[in-house]
């Protein structure tokens, strides 16, 4: 009997319980449509990562204040390092530095044509933000530089605010910054009117240096409108190489102890696709649990269907078929459930793929500007789901298969 004559057999056999069938193969597609589609989208995830801090310069060391977490206890005594000139110079001593420049961070109510929102202002040395951001580059104008106190320099979603159609300020414009301070104990407003010298292209988000959403101005007219005293939020540190980060970082620690933050792009990067990778490995641990279950689905139906045509496997071994023809027909059915339920469980699963990030985009304020996820399906990735589902399903027929194969006809004749 030739291969094609069993697989007819096999079909036909599906065909006649076909809710049965249905539901077997229900199973099948639940469990690879999990696997795909969750396989995509922590993909997808981490390209999303790698493009938000893509950005940022992979050798760079971010310093900042210590918190209580970072030092390991609930003390915030004088030993915390406060960020100031003293600092810059002692890091500036350190071997394998190429870049280093101070940041002050603030937030400020901005006023410009009759508009008014709170938007992020930074303070820094424009003049090294290429070394901080390779992609930065400029829209219209040019930056603001160290000794300039009325410039500012503005970024795309700031110009452009995100869900409007009109612009919000744009070069050679005037803009009023307006800062409440409590630091005597009282209510101090300080308000300054800027000049637009630049807009910056976008960016995209990153955890640092958010330019696209924020307005940059010199380092002194930060320090003077946030009355910083001269103290830095935080200290942007680029190396030479990437490979004398962790160098620098241990020299760093060796005057400053845990008294002091230190971060890098790169650190944080491969961190949260380690939380990803976890994440998503259990996701895909519960994707498995669901083929396992189609796998037992697969026994069951196969076996109540041996159960069900007794008669019939005897009359064919009665008529020629030999035992080996039987267990390959059995076995053919479980394969096709596999190979049916696979290929629709990928369908699926790139369908889940494609709705979640819309769903998570919603829900997380995406869209333009915002949160954009998409899944990334690898083609090896999705035919290994579709071999792996075939093989279990091959494997959960085994015994079913072997069973069939095992009847006496005889036996199965008489069977009523």
């Amino acid at each position: 009997m030739n291969l094609i004559s069993v697989l007819k057999l096999s079909i036909e056999a599906l065909l006649g319980k076909k809710t049965r069938t249905i539901l077997t193969v229900l199973m099948v597609v639940i469990g690879s449509s999990l696997i795909v589609g969750l396989n995509g989208l922590g993909a997808g995830f981490e390209v999303f990562i790698e493009d938000q801090f893509s950005t940022l310069s992979p050798n760079t060391l971010i310093i900042t204040p210590a918190s209580s977490f970072q030092r390991g206890d609930d003390d915030l005594s004088s030993r915390v390092v406060r960020l100031d000139s003293q600092v810059l110079k002692n890091l500036e001593n350190i071997d394998g530095i190429k870049e280093i420049f101070p940041i002050i961070y603030g937030s400020a109510k901005v006023t410009s044509n009759g508009l008014s929102k709170n938007i992020a202002v930074i303070g820094i040395d424009q003049t090294k933000l290429t070394s901080a951001l390779p992609s930065f580059t400029l829209e219209s104008g040019r930056l603001v530089y160290p000794n300039d106190s009325i410039g500012v320099l503005v970024g795309q979603n700031v110009k452009n605010p995100v869900g409007s159609t009109a612009y919000f300020v744009d070069v050679d414009e005037r803009v009023v910054l307006e800062y409440n301070s409590y630091a005597s104990g009282k209510s101090d407003v300080k308000k300054r009117s800027f000049l637009v010298r630049g807009v910056a292209n976008e960016l995209g988000t990153s955890s640092y240096l958010n330019i696209d959403d924020g307005i940059t101005i010199s380092l002194s007219s930060a320090n003077s409108l946030f009355d910083k005293k001269g103290k830095y939020d935080m200290i942007y540190i680029v190396t030479e190489d990437i490979d004398l980060n962790s160098a620098i970082e241990e020299d760093i620690r060796e005057i400053y102890g845990k008294d002091i933050g230190i971060s890098s792009p790169q650190v944080i990067v491969e961190t949260v696709k380690g939380f990803i990778s976890g994440f998503t490995s259990f996701i895909l641990a519960i994707g498995a649990i669901s083929l396992i279950v189609a796998g037992v689905g697969i026994v069951t139906t196969l076996i109540t269907a041996v159960l069900e045509r007794t008669k019939e496997i005897g009359l064919l071994k009665a008529i020629g078929f030999k035992s080996r023809n039987i267990l390959l027909m059995f076995l053919c059915e479980a394969i096709l459930i596999g190979v049916i339920g696979g290929f629709i469980g990928i369908l699926g699963g790139i369908g889940l793929g494609m709705i979640l990030p819309t769903l998570l985009a919603a829900s997380f304020g995406g869209g333009e500007g915002g949160f954009v996820l998409s899944a990334v399906f690898n083609i090896s990735s999705i035919l290994n789901v579709w071999i792996l589902v075939i093989l279990l399903s091959a494997f959960a027929g085994l015994y079913p298969a072997w069973r069939a194969s095992k009847l006496d006809p005889v036996v199965a004749l008489r069977k009523e």
